[in-house]
């Protein structure tokens, strides 16, 4: 059996249309169809997830800045380009002894329609208190800038000795289980996938994967490196 629904959407709508409807079948069970339906600018459109995004406390005698990523998604149909205005990081830093407390690693960049990809933030705390920065940020496509939006980042430091101050929240909305962890007495380290599948690459386009490394000790810095094969 085949339901055949219709979307007429009259303009553009993000979040999108959403509608929750009661399928009954002559003596059978009903079923709640879950319908949602987003319309798509003519246009490249850069979705980000959040309007805050809030780093983890970290400890103020990090050896190296821990990454951040921030998702980004083009959900219109043409090829866009962000720019990120980085002179408020610029500020920020100056007023906190000319220390690289906070850097964007790729303030520029492309994406094609329907992908995804991610900003990667660099955050290293020397001081035990709140760092908070907003960055103008610009998408154009092909016929000119498109959006204006603001990228707002927070973040804090805490003395190890001390411990973690206040609620930790989590670097992903979903953050996958840990597939390689073996319990109390077994392994620290475990990677959040078992194996990378790139499946068809196009020539000349590169393909990326995330892989979540996972130290689950509570006291000790774990460093890692990758062989060479």
């Amino acid at each position: 059996l085949d339901v055949e629904a219709y979307y007429f959407p009259k303009e553009v709508y993000i979040p999108g249309h959403y509608l929750n409807v009661l399928f009954h079948v002559l003596n059978g069970k009903p079923v709640v169809l879950k319908l949602s339906g987003l319309t798509l600018p003519r246009r490249g459109y850069l979705q980000l997830e959040k309007e805050e995004y809030v780093i983890n406390s970290m400890p103020i005698d990090l050896i190296l800045s821990i990454t951040y990523p921030i998702q980004i998604k083009n959900i219109g149909y043409a090829k866009v380009r962000y720019e990120i205005d980085l002179a408020n990081v610029d500020l920020l830093n100056q007023q906190n002894h000319n220390f690289r407390i906070l850097d964007i690693q790729n303030p520029e960049g492309s994406l094609a329609p329907g992908e995804t990809s991610y900003i990667y933030t660099l955050f290293k705390p020397i001081e035990e208190k709140e760092y908070q920065v907003s960055l103008p940020m610009k998408v154009s496509d092909i016929e000119g800038v498109v959006q204006k939006m603001t990228l707002n980042i927070k973040g804090s430091g805490y003395h190890s000795k001390k411990g973690i101050q206040g609620e930790q929240v989590r670097l992903y909305r979903d953050l996958p289980l840990c597939r390689n962890f073996l319990g109390g007495k077994g392994s620290e380290v475990s990677f959040s996938l078992d194996d990378i599948d790139f499946a068809e690459v196009e020539r000349g386009i590169p393909s990326r994967r995330m892989v979540i490394l996972y130290n689950h000790s509570s006291s000790k810095t774990l460093m890692f490196e990758f062989l060479k094969t």
